[in-house]
């Protein structure tokens, strides 16, 4: 069987983490309980603080305290989902064809029955179907296209 995968704004390491901050905190197990629904709410998206109107003060106290890294483990999330989304898309193959700015409906059917994937390509043409290049790659280039400048010439004659 399957397992269902459940889907958070963080990371399952981060919310592992989290998970035993609040049951090393609270012993009590009513009131971790009650912790963990109010960051289960505040991870599906309560985050006008109705995830807290159903805890007791302490445990508002220490949500506000924990609420700081639950907002940076999403934002982090967030970065990294986005450069993993930014990596599969420059690794699926990328179509060489050419749309016109201002074409029909039916034409532009037409063109994309005209386009060409990267895999149909032949060897003679794949330098044009390329993955762009990372910023590593481009700052190497650029790097060999001029020449160092760390000791270069103050500009003082000597002799």
């Amino acid at each position: 069987m399957k397992k269902i995968a459940v889907i958070r704004p963080v990371s399952q390491k981060a919310y592992a983490r989290f998970v035993e901050r609040i049951n090393h905190v609270f012993n009590n197990s009513d009131r971790s309980e009650a912790m963990l629904t109010a960051l289960d709410r505040y991870l599906d998206g309560e985050r006008d603080g109705s995830c807290l109107r159903d805890l007791p003060a302490e445990c508002v106290v220490a949500f506000e305290m924990l609420r700081f890294d639950v907002d940076m483990a999403i934002a982090r999330s967030e970065k990294a989902r986005m450069r993993a989304r930014r990596q599969r898309v420059s690794e699926e193959p990328t179509v060489a064809c050419q749309v016109k700015e201002h074409e029909s409906p039916a034409e532009i059917g037409r063109a994309s029955e005209d386009c060409v994937s990267s895999d149909e390509v032949s060897d003679d043409n794949k330098d044009m179907s390329v993955a762009p290049l990372t910023r590593r790659q481009r700052r190497i280039i650029e790097r060999g296209l001029r020449p160092k400048e760390r000791w270069r010439s103050l500009g003082v004659k000597r002799g």
